[in-house]
């Protein structure tokens, strides 16, 4: 990386930086050419993620997924799961203690998402 713009410019809530980059292998470039880029800046290995949207956050400001939980008469019903969360993007939230690998999440729907998205 060259440089990177002092100020970015928003648009629609996003916030977009110019940056200048130097490239080693430019045989495939072409005149005119420009590009979107995303850059990663944090990374994590074996980290748990569920979708942005099954992470909602209560009156209180803790954070739950709904998870389905067999109650009486082998009736499934949503229930509440306090969850800590880490590292997020735009698609996907770590949660670093509340599931394990393998738990299921319930996506909300109109019908169950009377709450305030986390995010």
């Amino acid at each position: 990386m060259k440089e990177i713009a002092e100020q970015g410019t928003v648009m629609n809530g996003v916030s977009s930086f110019l940056v200048t980059i130097s490239i080693d292998d430019t045989t495939d470039l072409k005149s005119g050419m420009t590009a979107d880029a995303s850059i990663l800046v944090n990374e994590k290995a074996d980290a748990l993620y569920v979708p942005i949207e099954a992470v909602q956050k209560n009156d209180d400001g803790k954070y739950y997924v709904l998870v389905p939980k067999k109650g009486k008469n082998e009736t499934t019903k949503e229930v509440k799961q306090y969850v800590t969360t880490g590292l997020h993007n735009e698609d996907n939230m770590e949660i670093t203690k509340g599931l394990e690998k393998g738990d299921e999440v319930i996506l909300p729907t109109k019908s169950n998402s009377s709450q305030q998205p986390g995010f």
